[in-house]
This record gives C-alpha cells, structure tokens and sequence, in this order.
C-alpha cells in the first residue's frame, strides 16, 4: 500500500488565500480533498485561480474542492456571492420551487470558481430552542418541511453540478451544547429519533443525495459509547444497512472539541466506523497525522486490506456521475439577489 491511498480519505483546511508550503506538500501527499473558508477568500477571481492552483498541484486528480455555502452565518462567500439568509426563511416560506431555485443558484455561483462539493443542506430538524449551534441553519422544526424543502435544495445542487451534502446524521437538532466546543448529547429514545431525526435523511437518500455528514454527537439509545461520527452501529448498521444510503459519508471535522485530541486515532476510528473520508480543517502537522494513523492501521491489519479501495471505488464513481457544471455560471445574479431579498422577509 502506497501512503498516497490512506491520504485519498483525508480532507484538509488551509491558512490563507494563496498556496502555501504546507498545502503543497499535503496534496503532493495526495490528500483526495480541501476545503475552503472564509479565511481563504477575497474575490472570486482570487480564489478561482487558487483552486486552479491546487487541482494542478495535487497528486489527487480528481480532488473534492468543498465548502460550508449554507446561507445565514454559515457563508463563508461573500459578496458578490448571493447574500442568502439562513434557510428557515425557506421553511417560513414553504415553496419547493423557491427551494430547487435556491440550490440551483448555490450550484452556478461555486461551480463558477471550481468548488463541485457544498456541505449543505443542513437537515437537522430543529427540535431544541435552546440549541447553541443549529436555530436558524435547520429549515424548520417539522420533519416533513424539512425533508420535503431539503430534498428540494439538493436536487437544485446536483442538477447543476455539486454535490450536496445532508447534514448532520443522525440529527444535531435536539442537543444543547456546541460539537465545536464540546460532546453534545442527544438523549431522545430510538422511537424519538426514528420518526423525528431521521426522515430528512430518509428523503434525501431517495432522491439520491450524493455525499452524508455525520454529527460530533452522542446518542446513548443507540451507541452508549461512541458519538455518531466514530459510531459503527450508527454508520454502518442504521445509515447504511438500515436506510440502505451508498453515497460518500463524511465525517465532521476531527479537530472539534468533541472528538479526542488525537487525530491520528480518531481519523482511524472514523473510518473504521464507515466514514469515507474525514475533515481535518487546519494544522498540517495533524492533517499528516491523520494520514499516517490511517496507513499505519492498514499496515498492522487493524482496517481490512480492502477498506479504503473500497471506498476509493465508492468516491469516484460518485464524482464520475455527477452532471456537468452549467456552461456560463453566474456569481450574484439578479435573479438570484431578488429571490434571497424575498426570502428575507420570511424571518
């Protein structure tokens, strides 16, 4: 085995809106990913050209190019990128047209600068008030909205050449701690989360959703011990087994406060618990940590041989399949200006 098949399942963050020493060597690592914030933009020339810079340099050919371009305060594009309010506009307003509109847009504006992953939409349904971290980023507290409008945004995406992302499974609505800061704790009952949590990602995995974000979250009716994201029984025994979803699962970035501060162990663990691939957003010394945690457990037999072809396998054929990106993008275009100003009025 060849490093650069364990570095396939890394994604990385980066310093900065040029290419630095780091980045270079972690793509020539062969890293299968980046992934973008706000501190890696200026304008959308800037950064077309670094993601051009990037796709040139990485051993990685067909490199996943993702960001976090929800609406609200998760933008980490800005103007002239489309000002989208959060999306419980969307769920105020209710239009599946309005919504499919939505993921069009965010499709034309990021495939513009290369970008073909959005981490979005969030289908946690928002069933706690005092949840720290999701409010107004969850379409609605009904998981019939949620999963009818959700649906609506990823099809708008994928029609147009990105790939969407439900997130975050099994649902990070009913939690009253941040998984940036610490172990939140979902204490809803198999019943609770069968028929609140997981229609959304039910729907979306019906009309083909192309890529699932796991939560940093405990759920003890399910999993005493693990939270979601280093979760066997949730990863592979309800998500894939259960709901039958054969899509890219990502988990969420393993530099969180709820996830150990050993990279290099929850990096194994996440996949070993079926993650495809794993976000580890900044510090190059922990990214090449996670990559050597992953070949170090395939070398000593503690991931099976096959795993990560496998998953190699399941990752390019997604790519592959994924419709070419609209021929004359467009970045802030009236119409789409004129649709987030009316749903804007919805909050």
């Amino acid at each position: 085995m060849k490093i650069q098949e364990a570095a396939r399942h890394i994604i990385v963050g980066f310093e900065g809106a040029g290419l630095s020493a780091e980045l270079d060597d972690l793509l020539k690592l062969g890293v299968g990913g980046v992934i973008l914030f706000s501190r890696n933009y200026s304008s959308p020339e800037q950064v077309a050209d670094l993601i051009s810079t990037i796709k040139h340099r990485a051993f990685c050919k067909e490199l996943i190019v993702a960001v976090d371009q929800e609406g609200g305060r998760v933008m980490r594009f800005s103007k002239p990128f489309t000002p989208w309010p959060p999306m419980r506009a969307l769920g105020n307003k209710r239009d599946p047209s309005a919504a499919r509109k939505v993921g069009r847009f965010l499709a034309e504006e990021l495939s513009a600068i290369g970008i073909n992953l959005n981490f979005a939409p969030v289908l946690d349904v928002d069933s706690n008030p005092q949840n720290p971290v999701i409010g107004d980023r969850s379409i609605s507290d009904d998981p019939k909205v949620v999963a009818m409008l959700g649906s609506e945004l990823i099809l708008g995406m994928q029609e147009n050449g990105v790939m969407a992302c439900a997130k975050h499974f099994p649902g990070h609505g009913d939690t009253f701690e941040d998984s940036h800061l610490t172990l939140p704790v979902c204490q809803a009952d198999q019943k609770t989360l069968k028929s609140r949590e997981l229609p959304p990602f039910a729907k979306a995995i019906e009309i083909g959703v192309t890529s699932v974000m796991t939560a940093h979250v405990l759920y003890p009716a399910i999993d005493k011990k693990n939270p979601s994201s280093l979760s066997p029984k949730i990863i592979n025994c309800i998500l894939r087994e259960k709901m039958g979803y054969q899509g890219i699962v990502f988990s969420d970035d393993l530099l969180m406060k709820a996830i150990s501060d050993n990279t290099k162990e929850a990096a194994v663990q996440a996949i070993a618990a079926g993650s495809d691939m794993a976000l580890v957003c900044k510090d190059a010394q922990r990214q090449e940590q996670a990559v050597a945690g992953l070949f170090d457990a395939v070398m000593s037999g503690r991931l099976k041989a096959m795993d990560l072809p496998d998953r190699e396998s399941r990752i390019q054929k997604i790519l592959r399949s994924m419709p070419s990106a609209p021929l004359k993008p467009k970045i802030g275009s009236d119409e789409a200006h004129e649709l987030a100003e009316e749903l804007s009025k919805y909050l």
